[in-house]
């Protein structure tokens, strides 16, 4: 007897695959999907329950999708959430301001505040690079 496939195992799968090396990611706009490269992203901003990614072309892409479903996906890709709205590619960080929580500067030149929660956490990973 043949082993049937699981539709619900295979809606899922794409994403186990994509936690595994999968180097895009598809955003899903108003016009259609649009394939980025994960290392092209800078920074990802919130707005409710729509996300802004900045990449480093210059371009901006808005998808209506949380922040928090894309922190998921790039969570172990070189991203950390540094703030309720804010999700950032470490890579991209050209400078880290002290204060309370202090604030990235971003390649770009968009400077982000650093929630006082998750300074530690981004001073060691930046210590890692």
């Amino acid at each position: 007897m043949k082993n049937k496939e699981d539709p619900l195992n295979k809606s899922i799968a794409p994403n186990q695959s994509f936690q595994n090396g999968k180097t895009k990611i598809a955003l899903h706009t108003h016009h259609g999907i649009l394939m980025e490269e994960i290392k092209s992203i800078i920074h990802c901003q919130s707005d409710n329950s729509y996300t802004t990614f900045h990449l480093d072309n210059e371009k901006k892409i808005v998808v209506s999708k949380p922040i928090t479903d894309f922190e998921n996906i790039l969570s172990g890709k070189n991203f950390l959430r540094i703030h309720k709205s804010h999700l950032i590619n470490l890579h991209f960080v050209k400078e880290y301001i002290r204060g309370k929580g202090g604030q990235v500067r971003m390649s770009d030149g968009t400077m982000i505040d650093v929630s006082p929660m998750h300074k530690a956490e981004l001073l060691d990973l930046l210590d890692k690079l």
